[in-house]
């Protein structure tokens, strides 16, 4: 029997490979926790072939109807493969509480009491604003209602609450008050000394009260004594100013008295016409003087006196009172100045403008003025100045203190330039020039100052050419004569005149007029039509 050799193998068996296990740190299913001071949630591997690890777990977007203020629940994800290809998953879901109360905080229009101690005289208004910024669902305001005071009223609260979810906040408290009203103010009674005839013969202390319906008054009577003499000599109250600060003017309410405590009197009262801002008349002055009598009256209260002449000072004086008893106050006893000037001042140009040629026109004058009175009110005007083409009226004008004003003209003329063109090949007088678009017309022309040509190319401000609508009426006349080139002009010092080489639009069948303008504002046009 022949020997037989072989070989064994011996394959060991794979190493047994176990799936790994996930958990969750920091954070726990089902937990809540106030937002800004969340746990970090980390993904728990344990797996017995690659041993522990640990890493951030992946975490899902905020939902619930407060998710725009990052509140609500939130799921966290842990994914992990272990090396022998083993693979786990695990998630859970934790909630986000809010922690923070509301805000609240309000606004006063206007911001500060308008009247004193802490009143408001106008309208107030009360604003309030409560902001919550994360559970905006939970909010919950109470007593938070804006509010216009408009009637008048003594101190009163208003407060403002407010709760979340996040916690409470409040009450806010404001106190207001509002007297917009000033107060009344009433005659009480007056005392002096008693003549006859219902007349005192001393001044007349006069008593008023005030009353005031909310804050109440700094003073409640007050005193005036009369001042001055007649028949019926006016006492004013006094001004009464309440708490809050709202005032009634003196003269909310008056008396009057019949006072007579000296022979008769003269004073000047007043004038007529009043005088300008600069305390001068330009008309004779009619004044008002008043005559008072303390015991029998006066058989006539007031004369007047007109002015004569003129002068900063033009003294007028009283006219004589007699009383109904016959005693006379000669007149002079008073007097009265007034600041009259009745002429106009004297106006003249210092220069006169003659006709001109646009361009050549002589500048503005100035004009000269005197006044031996009152004086000037400023300095002398010229107006209408124009340097452009046509006639134009100069006004030289000046005007005293007393309001005394003088006007005088000087008109002048500015003439335009005279164009001639365009000359041909371009035909004018309402014909259509026909040519080739594309191709460049010599638009030839000149300018004349008077009988001077002028050839400089700056003294033409534009040449410019624009669609227009073709014409069937028009007589249409070919171009015989074309350039080359582009666009430009210049003076064509041999032919002694403007050349412009127009180079025309392309496309046929269209219309265009071509329009020269000289620096004086006249100017020449012809129509054109592509072909």
């Amino acid at each position: 029997m022949t020997p037989v050799n072989f070989g064994v193998s011996v394959v060991a068996p794979a190493p047994a490979n176990t799936a790994p296990v996930l958990s969750f740190s920091g954070v726990t299913a089902g937990g809540s926790y106030t937002k800004g001071n969340v746990p970090q949630a980390m993904c728990e591997v344990s797996d017995a072939e690659d041993g522990p690890s640990s890493f951030p777990a992946d975490l899902g977007a905020v939902s619930g109807v407060d998710s725009a203020g990052g509140i609500g629940s939130r799921e966290a994800s842990c994914n992990y493969t272990d090396a022998g290809g083993l693979t786990a998953t695990s998630s859970l879901t934790y909630s986000i509480i809010d922690g923070t109360a509301p805000e609240i905080s309000y606004t006063l229009s206007p911001a500060d009491p308008d009247g004193s101690n802490g009143w408001y005289q106008s309208a107030v208004s009360l604003t309030w604003t409560v902001t919550e910024g994360d559970s905006t669902s939970t909010l919950d305001p109470a007593g938070c209602e804006d509010q216009t005071i408009t009637a008048d009223q003594a101190a009163a609260d208003y407060s403002c609450s407010a709760s979340s979810s996040g916690g409470s906040a409040g009450p806010v408290t404001v106190n207001l008050k509002k007297d917009g009203t000033a107060p009344t103010v009433g005659f009480t009674t007056a005392t002096g000394t008693i003549g006859d005839n219902d007349w005192y013969t001393s001044n007349v202390e006069a008593t008023f009260t005030g009353t005031d319906a909310t804050s109440g008054l700094l003073t409640t009577t007050q005193k005036v004594t009369s001042s001055g003499e007649g028949a019926a000599v006016k006492v004013d109250s006094p001004g009464f100013t309440d708490i809050a600060g709202n005032t009634t003017a003196a003269g909310a309410d008056s008396r009057t008295f019949k006072i007579d405590k000296t022979a008769p009197g003269v004073a000047y009262t007043e004038a007529s016409p009043a005088p300008n801002t600069n305390g001068w008349h330009n008309t004779d002055v009619v004044a008002t003087f008043t005559g008072t009598d303390g015991t029998s009256g006066l058989a006539s209260t007031t004369k007047t006196v007109t002015s004569s002449g003129e002068g900063e000072a033009v003294e007028v004086f009283s006219p004589s009172f007699t009383d109904r008893a016959g005693n006379t106050t000669a007149a002079g006893e008073t007097s009265a100045t007034f600041k009259i000037d009745k002429t106009a001042p004297s106006v003249s140009f210092n220069s006169v403008i003659e006709d001109s040629y646009f361009g050549s026109t002589a500048a503005a004058p100035t004009c000269t003025a005197t006044d031996d009175r009152s004086g000037l009110d400023g300095t002398c005007r010229v107006e209408g100045y124009s340097s452009k083409v046509g006639v134009h009226e100069l006004t030289a004008t000046a005007t005293d203190l007393a309001g005394n004003s003088t006007t005088v003209t000087q008109t002048y003329t500015v003439k335009a330039w005279t164009l001639k063109g365009f000359y041909q090949p371009v035909d004018m007088d309402n014909v259509l020039n026909t040519v080739k678009g594309g191709s460049t017309v010599p638009a030839k022309f000149e300018v004349f100052v008077g009988d001077t040509e002028l050839t400089d190319p700056a003294m033409v401000s534009s040449i410019k050419f624009a669609s227009t609508q073709c014409s069937l009426l028009v007589v249409q006349d070919a171009i015989e004569t074309t350039a080359t080139g582009s666009t430009s002009l210049r003076y064509d010092a041999t032919a002694g005149q403007f050349i412009y080489n127009w180079k025309t639009p392309t496309g046929a069948g269209s219309c265009y007029k071509l329009t020269m303008t000289a620096q004086d504002g006249t100017s020449i046009s012809a129509n054109f039509k592509m072909k």
